[in-house]
C-alpha cells in the first residue's frame, strides 16, 4: 500500500488544508503526518530491539511488545524497512 499514492490521487474538497475529517485528502494528509511522528519517535531510540530473528519491544521501552508489533506491521504494509538494534548475546 502506497498511501502517498492515494494523497496523489485524490483532491481536497472541503476547502481547508487541515480540517478534522474535512474530507478523504485531507484525512490521508493527517494521517500520514501521524504516522511519520511514529516511526520517529520509535527510531529516534534505536527503532525496536532484535533478539536472533523475533523482535521485542522498541529499544526505549523493551517490554512494550504490542507496540514493536505494531510498528513492524505499519513498516511492513507501507512497505518502509523497520529499523531495529540486535539485542547483545
Amino acid at each position: 500500500m502506497n498511501l502517498q499514492y492515494w494523497i496523489d490521487t485524490t483532491e481536497c474538497v472541503c476547502g481547508s488544508e487541515r480540517p478534522i475529517e474535512g474530507c478523504l485528502h485531507c484525512d490521508l494528509i493527517s494521517l500520514q503526518q501521524r504516522l511519520n511522528d511514529l516511526f520517529r519517535t520509535i527510531e529516534a531510540t534505536g527503532g525496536v530491539l532484535q533478539s536472533g530473528e523475533e523482535f521485542l519491544g522498541p529499544v526505549g521501552e523493551p517490554e512494550w511488545f504490542d507496540l514493536a508489533d505494531a510498528y513492524i506491521g505499519l513498516c511492513t504494509v507501507l512497505e518502509r524497512e523497520p529499523v531495529y538494534t540486535k539485542e547483545d548475546e
